[in-house]
C-alpha cells in the first residue's frame, strides 16, 4: 500500500506575494484534492487562487490561509505573476492548473 497523503514530507518553495518573503510548505495532492481544487471554478485564474488556498502550509503543515477573507487577499492584494509561479512550482510544472 502506498504512502497517505498527510504522510508525505513537506516541500518548500520561495516567495513573495508583496508583504516580503516568506517560505510557502506544501505536500503533493491525492486526486480527490485535486478533484476538490478544480471542482466548480470558472476560470485558470480562479483555479490557481483555489490551488494556493488549499495547498499553502506553514512549516508545521498548518494551512496559511482559512478564511474567505483570506482567498480574497489572494485574489486582490497578492502579486498575480508571484502566485502563478508559487503555484507552478507546488504542481511541479510550469502549468500552474497543474495540467
Amino acid at each position: 500500500m502506498g504512502t497517505l497523503t498527510k504522510d508525505l514530507p513537506l516541500e518548500s518553495v520561495d516567495a513573495d506575494f508583496g508583504d516580503g518573503p516568506m517560505v510557502v510548505y506544501y505536500r503533493k495532492m491525492n486526486l480527490y484534492e485535486m478533484d476538490l481544487i478544480h471542482a466548480k471554478r470558472d476560470s485558470m485564474a480562479q483555479t490557481i487562487v483555489e490551488t494556493l488556498f488549499q495547498r499553502a502550509r506553514d512549516e508545521q503543515g498548518h494551512r496559511l490561509w482559512r478564511t474567505p477573507a483570506d482567498r480574497e487577499m489572494i485574489e486582490r492584494q497578492f502579486d498575480s505573476d508571484e502566485v502563478i509561479r508559487v503555484v507552478g512550482a507546488m504542481n511541479g510544472a510550469g502549468d500552474a492548473a497543474g495540467n
